[in-house]
């Protein structure tokens, strides 16, 4: 399940469950769409998301490719345990800005009036 939202010139992004093949799908549809529209910078929030397979890895450096080539960027925040241990031993620390909070993350788009609550499943 992912829930999405609009904050200034960020889409924030909340998956929860297991970061398989059909989440990485349905997010990387809801990506490349708002990446169609215009919109290039998003904020992944992992806080919910207990695991992280292959593909989930895979669907997050494709996104950050082609948020990246329209200009924008790929950020995260919230990694559990697991799914932290899994993007270290990728060496995705290399590639993305990882957060602690939204806050944090939304702070370094420049959005300082804090994150909205999140809403599940609530759709922009």
């Amino acid at each position: 399940m992912l829930g999405i939202i609009r904050t200034g010139n960020v889409v924030v992004i909340v998956p929860s469950g297991a970061f398989e093949h059909k989440m990485s799908a349905e997010m990387e549809a809801k990506i490349f769409d708002y990446i169609s529209r215009g919109v290039v910078n998003f904020l992944l929030d992992l806080a919910k998301v207990k695991g992280i397979l292959s593909r989930g890895v895979h669907s997050l450096i494709e996104l950050h490719a082609r948020a990246r080539e329209k200009g924008g960027t790929v950020k995260l925040c919230g990694l559990q345990r697991d799914v932290k241990f899994v993007l270290e031993f990728a060496k995705l620390g290399e590639i993305f800005e990882i957060f602690e909070d939204q806050k944090k993350a939304l702070a370094s788009f420049g959005i300082t009036d804090g994150p909205r609550p999140y809403r599940g499943g609530k759709k922009v």
